[in-house]
């Protein structure tokens, strides 16, 4: 194994490892989250299994308003893009009504 491909090796796991870290950090304010509110609406008597209950069921909720919110962002761009055709269109309707009555 060369030294360049020992190196990208390096770089590539650092990167994994990175982003491992990331999912893990997200994973414990999840159960951080459902711990917080399990004791605080049973004071003592939950489960680490609730609590991973919980948490999956958050993690849920937030994927899908994460994709909720990224389907109206397509929406909003597809309608600005929409809007933006029509205006072009009505302007060079214009235009051309306007150099006709030059004419």
């Amino acid at each position: 194994m060369s030294l360049l491909t020992t190196y990208d090796n390096m770089l590539k796991k650092e990167a994994e490892d990175q982003v491992k870290g990331e999912r893990l950090e997200v994973l414990n304010k999840f159960a951080s989250l459902a711990a917080e509110q399990l004791e605080a609406r049973y004071p003592g008597n939950w489960t680490k299994e609730e609590q991973f209950k919980l948490a999956s069921t958050l993690i849920e909720l937030a994927v899908e308003q994460e994709e909720a919110e990224v389907t109206k962002q397509e929406k909003v761009a597809e309608l600005c893009e929409s809007a933006k055709i029509f205006a072009n269109e009505v302007w060079s309707q214009l235009e051309a009504l306007a150099a006709q009555k030059n004419s």
